[in-house]
C-alpha cells in the first residue's frame, strides 16, 4: 500500500494505496491464446444438439405430474427447479428424462455432478472446453469455470443439471449470477433452497402401478422370453417400498441369475430386519445388494472393483483409472468383471467412464464386521487401491496441456479426501494430496489447497517422520499455500520451521536447504521484515554462486529476489544494479524472449520508476508488452499484467490520457476472461479508479473504488491486505472530494483493522496512519494530526531507516502540519532537512526532491521570506519542465505556485500571464472540471482582483463558484472559500 503526501504539492508522495500487482510476472503459463480463442462469449456458439447426459438405457416409467411441474416451473429464463427426495428414489433419472424429452428445445444440455464445489467448477470448466477446445490447455480450471458462467449469461436456450448437490451454498453463487437459461438441481436436501430463489419439487417413491411397470419392463429388458407372476411382482415391489433403485437392482439380479421372483423373495427374507440398523429404504437396499453380491462371488475382481470405485465420485469415473489395474491383474478378467457388474446393474459402463450409484458406494465402503462382504480389511484394501490408482494417474502440476486430465480427476480426489479419514492416509495419500494442493494453488485456489496440504503434512510425518525430505517439502508447500491465501501469520512460522528442520537433517549446501532459505526470505519480504529477509537472501545468493555457479537459473533467481528486497527496503542504489545484472545474465543465458528474462525486465522497470527514470521504465515495459503479445497473445493473463504495468508507469509520468485506454482495455479483457470477481480484475478496477482520480473525475473514481472494495470484501474477505488497501483508497477519494465525514471514519476503521491484521509496524499500517493524520489535518484538527504524523515518522525511522522514501515522505508531511499550525520554527528546518536528504538519497531530479524544494519555497513564502522563496520556486519550475515536461500535473502546480509568489511580491505583470498560461494548460491537460483547474481559475480571479480588474475577477469567481457547486456541492470547503472571495469582490465593486 502506498500513500499520498499531504503538503502543498500533489507530487509530495506517491499515491494513496492502490492495489498494484507486480509479483505475478514470475509465474507464467505456457499456453498461448489467440484473440479468436478469447473472443467475446456472445460470439461463441454451441454446436447443434450439444448434450452431456447419462446413457439413455435405463427404463423410465410414470412421473407425469413431476415432469409437468418441472416444465411449468422452467417456463421463463433464469428459472431454477430443485428435485428433492431420498437416495435411490430416481431424482437423477427424472432430471435426465426431462432433458431427453426436451432436447429439441434446449441447447446445450449439460450435466454436472455438483456434490461439492470442486465438482461444480470441473463441470463448468468442461463445458467451456467443449465449446472452445483450444482453451483446454490455456486457462486454469477456475478461469475456465468463470468463462463458462460468462458464456451462460450471454446465451438463453441452455439447460444445466446440477446433480447430487449436498450443500445449497455450493451452487448459490452460480444460481445468483445467471439469469438466463434453466437449471435443474437434484438433492437429498429439502430445506434451505428458499435462500437462493428456487422452486422445490418433492420426488417420492413410485406408486404401486408405476413400480410394477418398472419391475416388469426391467425384467423383460433382461429376459424377453420368460414370463413372471404378477402376484409375486406386486409382493416384490411392496417389499422394496416402491424405491426405483432397489427395484432395478432386484430386476438385474433376477435376470442375471435366471431365478424367478418368488425365489428372490425367499433369498431376500434370509436377511432379516436386523441386517442394518437403518431406515427401511436402506435396509431394503442392503438386502437387495447382498443377494447380488452372492451371485458375484464367482467373479474374483467384481467386489474388489466395487470397493475401489466406492471412494470416487459416483459419476464420470475415468476408465483410465481402472485400466491402470491391468498392471497387476489380467485385462480379460477386468473386462469380464465390468461386464458382470453392469449386467447386475451395479455399474453403468461406457467407453470413457464408469458410474456407480452413490447409495451402493456408501453401502460397500461402510464397515460391518457381521457382513462378510464389508469386512474392515477388504474395505481398507479398496481404499488403498483407489488411492494408488489416482496417484499413479496424476499428470504434471504446472503443464497446461495436462489441465484437462486434472479437471477430470479433481472431483474423485475430492470425494476420496472427504470419505477417507485422515487416520487412514498412507504415504501414497500424502503424495496425492500434496500434488493436488500444488495444482489448486497453481490454479489460484489457495484456500482449497490448504486442506490438502494439511492432510499431506500429517500423513508424511506419521509415515516417514518429521525430518524426512518429503515431510519437509510438504511443510514448505503448506506454508506457500497460506502465503498465497494472504495468511502470513501462519505462513512465516511454517517457513521458519521448515528451514530449521531442513538444517537439522540435511547438508547446509543441499539445494533443498537453499530453496527453503529463499522461501523464508520471500515470506519475510511479504510481511515487511526486511531486516531479516535481506541477510538471508545475501547468504542464499552467495551459497548458490558457490554450489551451483554464477549463471545457474536458481542463482539468477536469488539475484533477482535480493534486488527486489532492496527495492522494497528503499535501497534503490543497491536494487537497480542487481536487477540490471539479473537481466543481463538472463538475456545471455536464457535469451531475450525467455519468460524469466521478461520477468527481470519488468522488475527492473518497476525499480527505475522509484529513481525518476520513469520514462526508461515506460520504454522497457512497452518492449515487454510487445514481446508478450507476440509470444503469449494479446489476451494471455501475463500479457494483461504487462499492459496493466505499462499503464501504471504512464500514470507515474503524468500521462493520464495515455494510461486510461490501456487500463480500460485491460479491465474489459480481464472481466471477459477471468470474471468480475478475479483478484486481477479487482486490481484493474482499482487502477482505473486511480487514473480517473488523477484526471479529476472524482465522482466516477469513487464509484469504481466502491466497486473494488465490494469485490475485495466478497472475494478475499474483510481482513485481506488488498481489502484494507481498497478501503484506504476509497477513504482517500472521499477526502479528495471534500467528504471528510465519510473519509475519517473509514480511515479510522481501516487503521484499526490493519493494526490487528498486519501489526503496528507494517508499512501498510504506517501508510494508513499517515493518511488518517492527513484527513485530520484537512479537518483542521491539528491536535490529532500532528501526534499521528510524529508517531508515524518515529516508527518509519525505526522500521525502515532514516533514508527510506517513505520516511522522507513522513518528514515532509509532518513539516506541512507544523506549517499549517503556524509553527514555522519547526516547519522550515524539517523541510530543509527533507530536501537535503532527498537530494542525497533520490537525486536532484527525483519528483519527490522537486516536491520537497517546492514545499520549502512555500514555507519561505509563508514566513515572508520572498527573497528565498521566489528563486527556489523558479529553480523548481525549471527542473519540473526539464524532468517531467510542461504538461505534467506537478509542473502546472509549480507554475501556479510561482505565479502566487510573484503576486505576493506585488509583481502582477509576471503573475497574471503565468496564471493565465497555467489555467489554459490545465483546461487542455486535465479538463475543465479537474480540482486543480478549479483552483487555478479561483487564483487567477484573485490576481485580477489585485489588479483592480473587478469585472474580470467577478466573472471568473462566478464561474468557479458555479463549477464548485456543481462538482462538489454547497458545503464543500472549496465552494465555501470561493463564495467568500466572490462576496468580497462584490463588496469591493460596490
Amino acid at each position: 500500500m502506498n500513500e499520498r503526501g499531504e503538503s502543498n504539492i500533489s507530487a509530495a508522495a506517491s499515491g494513496h494505496g492502490r492495489i498494484y500487482q507486480a509479483g505475478r510476472d514470475q509465474f507464467i503459463h505456457e499456453g498461448t491464446l489467440s484473440s479468436q480463442s478469447l473472443r467475446p462469449v456472445l460470439d461463441v456458439a454451441a454446436p447443434r444438439d450439444l448434450a452431456s447426459l447419462p446413457p439413455k438405457g435405463e427404463v423410465f416409467v410414470g412421473r407425469v405430474p413431476e415432469l409437468s411441474s418441472i416444465r411449468a416451473n422452467l417456463s421463463t429464463p433464469g428459472s431454477v427447479v430443485v428435485l428433492s427426495g431420498l437416495g435411490g428414489v430416481g431424482k437423477s433419472t427424472l432430471a435426465a428424462q426431462y432433458a431427453w424429452q426436451n432436447s429439441g428445445i434446449y441447447n446445450p444440455i449439460w450435466w454436472i455432478t455438483a456434490n461439492n464445489s470442486a465438482g461444480l467448477h470441473a463441470g463448468l470448466a468442461h463445458l467451456i472446453v467443449t465449446l472452445q477446445p483450444e482453451l483446454a490447455r490455456a486457462l486454469p480450471m477456475d478461469e475456465s469455470a468463470e468463462r463458462a458462467i460468462q458464456w451462460l449469461n450471454a446465451h438463453n436456450d441452455w439447460l444445466i443439471i446440477l446433480d447430487d448437490v449436498t450443500n445449497s451454498a455450493d451452487v448459490a453463487a452460480l444460481v445468483s449470477r445467471v439469469n438466463t437459461g434453466r437449471i435443474i438441481v437434484t438433492s437429498r436436501i429439502g430445506s434451505g433452497w428458499h435462500r437462493i430463489n428456487t422452486t422445490v419439487i418433492q420426488v417420492n417413491v413410485l406408486p404401486n402401478d408405476d413400480a410394477l411397470e418398472l419391475l416388469s419392463r426391467t425384467l423383460h429388458a433382461g429376459e424377453s422370453i420368460r414370463q413372471f407372476d404378477p402376484i409375486q411382482n406386486l409382493a416384490l415391489v411392496s417389499r422394496l417400498g416402491g424405491l426405483p433403485l432397489a427395484i432395478r437392482a432386484a430386476a438385474g439380479y433376477i435376470s442375471a441369475t435366471h431365478i424367478d421372483v418368488e425365489e428372490f423373495l425367499r433369498q431376500l427374507s434370509n436377511y432379516g430386519p436386523d441386517l442394518l440398523d437403518a431406515p427401511d429404504a436402506w435396509t431394503t437396499l442392503a438386502r437387495t445388494f447382498h443377494a447380488t453380491f452372492e451371485q458375484l462371488a464367482d467373479t474374483p475382481l467384481a467386489l474388489p472393483l466395487l470397493r475401489i470405485l466406492s471412494w470416487y465420485a459416483y459419476e464420470g469415473i475415468p476408465r483410465l483409472l481402472i485400466d491402470n489395474l491391468t498392471r497387476s491383474v489380467d485385462q480379460s478378467q477386468l473386462k469380464h468383471a465390468l461386464m458382470k457388474l453392469a449386467a447386475h446393474s451395479m455399474l453403468d459402463v461406457d467407453a470413457k467412464s464408469i458410474s456407480m450409484h452413490r447409495l451402493l458406494q456408501t453401502f460397500i465402503r461402510t464397515v460391518d464386521p457381521q457382513d462378510p462382504y464389508r469386512q474392515p480389511a477388504d474395505i481398507a484394501a479398496g481404499l488403498r487401491q483407489s488411492t494408488e490408482l489416482l496417484d499413479s494417474t496424476l499428470p504434471q502440476v504446472h503443464a497446461p496441456r495436462d489441465w484437462p486430465l486434472w479437471q477430470r480427476l479433481i472431483p474423485h480426489i475430492a470425494a476420496l479426501a472427504d470419505r477417507a479419514s485422515p487416520e487412514s492416509d498412507t504415504a501414497v495419500s500424502a503424495h496425492l494430496f500434496n500434488q493436488t494442493g500444488l495444482f489448486l494453488n497453481e490454479q489460484g485456489d489457495a484456500r482449497s489447497s490448504i486442506a490438502y496440504h494439511l492432510r499431506s503434512c500429517a500423513a508424511y510425518s506419521r509415515h516417514y517422520g518429521r525430518l524426512h525430505r518429503d515431510t519437509l517439502a510438504a511443510l514448505g508447500n503448506l506454508a506457500g499455500a497460506y502465503q498465497a491465501a494472504g495468511d502470513l501469520a501462519k505462513a512465516v512460522p511454517l517457513y521458519e520451521q521448515t528451514l530449521s528442520e531442513c538444517e537439522q537433517s540435511l547438508d547446509q549446501d543441499d539445494p533443498f536447504v537453499l530453496s527453503a532459505r529463499n522461501d523464508l526470505a520471500s515470506a519475510y519480504v511479504a510481511s515487511s521484515n526486511l531486516a531479516a529477509a535481506i541477510p538471508i537472501y545475501e547468504q542464499t545468493l552467495a551459497d548458490r554462486v558457490r554450489v551451483l555457479g554464477r549463471l545457474h537459473p536458481a542463482t539468477l533467481t536469488s539475484l533477482n529476489n535480493l534486488a527486489y528486497a532492496h527495492q522494497v527496503a528503499g535501497n534503490l542504489k543497491q536494487s537497480i544494479p542487481l536487477f540490471e545484472q539479473a537481466l543481463a545474465k538472463r538475456e545471455r543465458v536464457l535469451g531475450d524472449r525467455h519468460l524469466d528474462t521478461l520477468a527481470s525486465r519488468h522488475n527492473l522497470a518497476a525499480s527505475l520508476h522509484f529513481v525518476n527514470r520513469s520514462r526508461d521504465a515506460v520504454r522497457l515495459l512497452e518492449r515487454n508488452l510487445d514481446t508478450r503479445e507476440q509470444i503469449l497473445g494479446g489476451d494471455h493473463p501475463d500479457t494483461l499484467a504487462s499492459r496493466n504495468s505499462l499503464a501504471y508507469a504512464r500514470l507515474s509520468v503524468g500521462d493520464v490520457y495515455g494510461a486510461l485506454p490501456l487500463l480500460e482495455e485491460t479491465l474489459t479483457a480481464r472481466e471477459r476472461i477471468l470474471g468480475g470477481d478475479h483478484p486481477d480484475t479487482l486490481t484493474s478496477l482499482s487502477n482505473l479508479a486511480y487514473a480517473y482520480e488523477m484526471k479529476g473525475e472524482l465522482t466516477y473514481a469513487i464509484q469504481l473504488y466502491q466497486r473494488t472494495l465490494a469485490g475485495c470484501e466478497r472475494v478475499l474477505g474483510s481482513d485481506h491486505p488488498d481489502t484494507l488497501a481498497a478501503r484506504s483508497n476509497l477513504a482517500g477519494s472521499y477526502r479528495a472530494i471534500g467528504e471528510l465525514e465519510k473519509a475519517v471514519p473509514l480511515f479510522e476503521q481501516t487503521l484499526t483493522d490493519s493494526v490487528r491484521v498486519l501489526g503496528e509496524s507494517h508499512p501498510s499500517t504506517l501508510a494508513l496512519r499517515n493518511n488518517l493524520a492527513g484527513a485530520y489535518e484537512s479537518l483542521g484538527n491539528l491536535d490529532r494530526a500532528i501526534p499521528l504524523y510524529e508517531q508515524t515518522l518515529t516508527d518509519r525511522v525505526r522500521t525502515l531507516g532514516e533514508d527510506h522514501p517513505d520516511t522522507l515522505a513522513s518528514r515532509n508531511n509532518l513539516a506541512g502540519a507544523y506549517e499549517s499550525l503556524g509553527d514555522l520554527g519547526r516547519a522550515v528546518p524539517l523541510y530543509e532537512q527533507t530536501l537535503t536528504d532527498s537530494v542525497r538519497v533520490l537525486g536532484e531530479d527525483h519528483p519527490d526532491t522537486l516536491a520537497s524544494r517546492n514545499n520549502l519555497a512555500y514555507t519561505y513564502r509563508a514566513a515572508g521570506d520572498l527573497g528565498r522563496a521566489v528563486p527556489l520556486y523558479e529553480q523548481t519550475l525549471t527542473d519540473f519542465l526539464r524532468v517531467l515536461g510542461e504538461d505534467h500535473p506537478s509542473t502546472l502546480i509549480s507554475r501556479n505556485n510561482l505565479a502566487g509568489a510573484y503576486e505576493s511580491l506585488g509583481d502582477l505583470d509576471r503573475a497574471v500571464p503565468l496564471y493565465e498560461q497555467t489555467l489554459t494548460d490545465s483546461v487542455r491537460v486535465l479538463g475543465e472540471d479537474h480540482p486543480d483547474t478549479l483552483a487555478l481559475r479561483n487564483n487567477l480571479a484573485g490576481a485580477y482582483e489585485s489588479l483592480g480588474d473587478l469585472d474580470r475577477a467577478i466573472r471568473l469567481y462566478e464561474r468557479a463558484f458555479a463549477d464548485s457547486v456543481r462538482l462538489h456541492g454547497d458545503g464543500h470547503p472549496t465552494t465555501l472559500r470561493i463564495r467568500r472571495s466572490l462576496r468580497a469582490a462584490y463588496l469591493a465593486r460596490e
